[in-house]
């Protein structure tokens, strides 16, 4: 497969810190777009890349158009082309479809633990069933579901989530957080007892955590605006990289600012992300267009078979499509 859009991290590259050795312990290798300028990784350590695109909004995509079956294969193909290398969700997955509402969305469930994300960022959409149907996507899934700054109680996660977590990919150690967006008119049910934590607050106990978990990179799953995400980049020393958006911008290149790199490329299913970055930050990056010409992907193509059949027996709708929710 043939990779279009790459390119070389541009604007300046700022050491926040000093450079910090790291023992690797089978780290999370992600799969950047972009180099980081951190000051996390010394000089050396094996570059990590990530993989991120689509906030699914609950739908699995025309059949013969860029749908999941296709995209998953390109996800496929950039975890074994590239070492260190791992895919992230950023939110708004479970809901807004019609085939999400119908199964209050297990079929999403189902398909993400197929792809095998390291993790998935909680979205406003996440809440569209209700925090009792989202407890019971997060713990059918075999991936973490993060946010470090929804709370349901002081510094006590969203059940069945998790503020941050570590994982081993490769030969490096990565540390993931979430953040999610702070409007709650974007939550359709969010406890009057939960919190919302100001996202750089949040930000930076997960980075204070990871570090003391000597991991080699932080990475960011970003359900936030983009003015929010620039905003902990700027005040928050120590992320190598946020990924994702809620308003679902399409960057051309990542950008960078302080030291961390910021990428997004949307939502939809025609194109996935990739960042690598190393030691000296952001070092390559790339968008793969996702075209009927992909080969589907053998086994997701066979749960969207299933879950189709399904629905359409009780419930007979053709359409795939968002219904009209807010963002």
């Amino acid at each position: 497969m043939q990779l279009s859009g790459s390119g070389t991290g541009g604007g300046e590259r700022l050491s926040r810190r000093s450079l910090l050795g790291r023992a690797s312990a089978g780290g999370l290798s992600l799969a950047s777009i972009g180099a980081l300028g951190s000051g996390r990784a010394a000089p050396g350590t094996d570059p990590l890349t990530i993989v991120h695109g689509s906030q699914f909004h609950g739908r699995f995509g025309p059949p013969n158009a860029p749908a999941i079956s296709r995209y998953v294969a390109v996800i496929e193909q950039l975890r074994s082309d590239f070492s260190n290398s791992a895919f992230l969700a950023t939110g708004d997955d479970i809901a807004k479809a019609p085939l999400a509402t119908f199964f209050r969305g297990k079929h999403i469930v189902d398909a993400m633990n197929y792809i095998d994300p390291l993790a998935g960022a909680i979205g406003n959409h996440e809440f569209d069933y209700s925090p009792y149907v989202l407890r019971r996507r997060t713990e059918s899934s075999s991936f973490p579901w993060l946010s470090a700054n929804l709370l349901a109680g002081k510094n006590r996660p969203l059940p069945g989530a998790k503020r941050w977590t570590t994982g081993s990919v490769g030969d490096l150690t990565v540390g993931v957080f979430g953040l999610s967006v702070l409007d709650l008119t974007h939550y359709l049910y969010y406890p009057a007892d939960y919190r919302m934590r100001r996202a750089t607050r949040a930000a930076k106990s997960a980075v204070e955590a990871l570090d003391r978990a000597g991991i080699d990179y932080v990475v960011g799953a970003s359900h936030l605006r983009l003015k929010g995400s620039k905003t902990v980049a700027r005040n928050v020393e120590g992320i190598d990289l946020l990924v994702g958006d809620h308003a679902e911008h399409v960057f051309d290149a990542p950008i960078e600012i302080e030291g961390t790199t910021i990428d997004s490329t949307g939502a939809g299913f025609d194109r996935v992300g990739r960042v690598t970055v190393d030691g000296d930050g952001l070092a390559e990056y790339g968008r793969v267009p996702v075209t009927p010409r992909v080969d589907p992907d053998p086994g997701m193509k066979r749960i969207v078979k299933q879950w189709r059949r399904r629905y359409e027996l009780e419930n007979p709708i053709d359409e795939d499509v968002a219904v009209p929710l807010p963002p």
